[in-house]
């Protein structure tokens, strides 16, 4: 069992330690084809941890930011121990790429270019637009050529998570209705 296992039933394997993985189940709130293109979605977004190879560190917090990890992973639909490990590796990819901070969108959590409205993956599809010519795509979003170029750096680092956002970002915004419950788009 790894990352790509998915039952007939809709459920993707989140974790895979042994005998008894975790599972979310996806409800079927659209046509099976669009349920299946969402699971496919979820799955880019998702690692298995154990083919992740990763491995275990202790961290100590504050009683209070821990009652407050526990309150935005509840929210959030996982687990404390997940989201804490997914805000540690941005932490670290934050101080290794400063121009770069992540959101949380409705699409999921994306890296932004600091200080702008400008997601990473948006940025690499301007470059793309103006035929690869960053002091062009700089100019016509009105930002500093070495700030485009840091997306660019970190795009090329890591090409599958931008992958990902940018399918996420591509997507009309009736798709994500069915993928955000609970949540309300003002639409113009």
């Amino acid at each position: 069992m790894g990352c790509d296992d998915l039952d007939r039933y809709g459920s993707i394997t989140y974790l895979c330690y042994g005998l008894t993985p975790a599972r979310q189940t996806i409800p079927q709130l659209t046509p099976p084809s669009e349920v299946a293109r969402q699971l496919d979605m979820v799955r880019k977004r998702i690692q298995c941890m154990h083919c992740m190879a990763t491995k275990p560190i202790s961290l100590r917090v504050a009683e209070d930011v821990k009652r407050e990890l526990e309150q935005i992973a509840r929210r959030f639909g996982t687990n404390p121990a997940t989201l804490g490990a997914d805000y540690v590796t941005q932490g670290v990819r934050t101080t290794q790429h400063p121009s770069i901070e992540f959101r949380q969108t409705p699409a999921g959590r994306m890296a932004y270019l600091r200080g702008v409205r400008l997601p990473v993956w948006l940025a690499v599809v301007t470059v793309e637009d103006c035929d690869g010519d960053a002091g062009r795509a700089a100019k016509l979003l009105r930002l500093p050529v070495l700030l485009l170029k840091a997306a660019l750096v970190y795009a090329q680092a890591f090409p599958d998570e931008i992958a990902a956002d940018r399918e996420a970002g591509e997507r009309p915004l009736d798709e994500l209705d069915t993928l955000v419950p609970n949540h309300s788009f003002l639409r113009v």
